[in-house]
């Protein structure tokens, strides 16, 4: 298929249909998730006329069509008196790539939710775009969850660097890869599904296993643990009808909304001098220098220049050993498009917060601080409210506090290698 003239008509003549999502024990249908075809293109996937609109600059408009056409159909064919219908829709990177965007995260809150208390919708993100955008992700779905929709990862496995950033999202639904499944497994394969497998465990997340064409695939998800389905060998994508599903008992997480001031108001309650606070962010640093665990870091710097050239140098080689290194509030001039640090500003500097929080599949540790006295001259004597923390769920937090207040790679007046 080519770009010319007349692809706006064409690919304005869609139709949704849908893929039914299974309790793999029961065989009940639990959700389904919306898929979109265009039978002028019988022969071309959906990946490819998205790519094709990419370059026509219309995906955005593309993606909105998809979407409100999918939960218009989906509202048609669930009876008031039904229970609402679970919906998952997949959204595309442009969905959430600009703030002024027909389809930033308000328009694509109104969007999913337009199918009123028939349609209950879930979001679907792929995978690649946890390392895409952050930020911007994390602030979208923080959005999306206040407004009472659910968060789902798919492909989750398909890219092992993304690992390190799921706990930041912390979806309420992953689907597993459908490589994951396979006989062969690798042994970073193996090491993938396990970590996506404790993860599912500790933070409660409900598992959906893709690609299921046997009832082989279909046991062996069972037996890792993945409660629901989705494949050919459970159903194919098909036009709705009036059927009733069964209830799919996710809620969607609250949304991380406190600033960390209130964070470390809650939790610290003692206090050291810089000095104690640096070696132990430097212990914190030599431990991701030698680990052969992928990592997280996020690093804030209370005041610019406390991020040294040495600093920034050990950060840039943490960059090229690890999938996510971040600082926050360094001075621009020590980082490069090319070292692969995402750096960016705090988006409204607090108070003098320093931090750092480092993430693995097995690992989890902040460090959060700042002086007793905010607005008092910058002494080695002064002395810092602090807490240092090792649970998961308080690391995710601070982690993704620090990265929804930073600068996004299209912001205004940003280099485009920010994230």
């Amino acid at each position: 298929m080519g770009v010319d003239g007349d692809f706006d008509e064409r690919f304005s003549s869609l139709i949704s249909v849908f893929q039914p999502i299974v309790d793999s024990r029961t065989g009940l249908v639990v959700a389904h998730e919306a898929l979109t075809r265009w039978p002028a293109f019988p022969d071309t996937s959906p990946d490819q006329i998205f790519d094709i609109a990419r370059t026509m600059g219309i995906a955005e408009e593309l993606d909105r069509r998809c979407i409100a056409s999918a939960v218009a159909a989906a509202a048609q064919f669930t009876p008031a008196d039904h229970p609402p219908r679970t919906l998952f829709v997949n959204i595309e990177a442009e969905a959430i790539s600009s703030e002024n965007s027909s389809t930033s995260a308000r328009r694509l809150s109104e969007l999913l939710r337009g199918g009123g208390s028939q349609v209950r919708p879930v979001a679907e993100f792929a995978e690649r775009s946890l390392l895409t955008d952050p930020a911007r992700l994390l602030r979208s779905a923080d959005r999306l969850r206040r407004d009472g929709i659910i968060i789902a990862l798919d492909d989750v496995g398909a890219d092992p660097d993304s690992m390190v950033v799921l706990p930041l999202l912390a979806p309420e639904v992953i689907k597993l890869d459908r490589s994951l499944l396979d006989d062969d497994l690798t042994g970073d394969k193996l090491a993938t599904l396990l970590a996506v497998l404790a993860y599912a465990s500790r933070f409660d997340v409900a598992l959906i296993a893709e690609g299921i064409e046997t009832e082989r695939q279909k046991e062996k998800a069972i037996a890792w643990g993945a409660a629901y389905g989705q494949g050919f060998h459970l159903g194919r994508p098909a036009p709705l009808d009036a059927s009733q599903t069964s209830s799919f008992p996710v809620q969607p997480r609250p949304p991380v909304t406190r600033p960390l001031t209130e964070i470390l108001d809650d939790r610290a309650t003692d206090t050291t001098s810089i000095s104690v606070l640096a070696s132990i962010s430097d212990h914190l640093l030599d431990f991701a220098t030698a680990t052969a665990e992928a990592l997280t870091i996020v690093i804030a710097f209370p005041e610019p220049d406390m991020c040294s050239a040495d600093m920034a140098r050990t950060l840039r080689r943490l960059a090229r050993k690890h999938p996510y290194v971040k600082a926050l509030d360094a001075p621009r001039a020590l980082f490069t498009a090319t070292d692969g640090v995402r750096h960016a500003d705090l988006v409204q500097p607090s108070e003098r917060i320093g931090a750092i929080a480092v993430i693995g599949q097995r690992f989890y540790c902040a460090l959060v601080a700042r002086p007793l006295d905010p607005n008092g001259p910058a002494s080695p004597s002064n002395q810092w409210r602090y807490f240092l923390t090792v649970d998961p769920a308080q690391v995710c937090t601070a982690a993704h506090t620090l990265i929804v207040n930073s600068t996004s790679p299209t912001d205004p007046g940003t280099s485009g290698w920010l994230g």
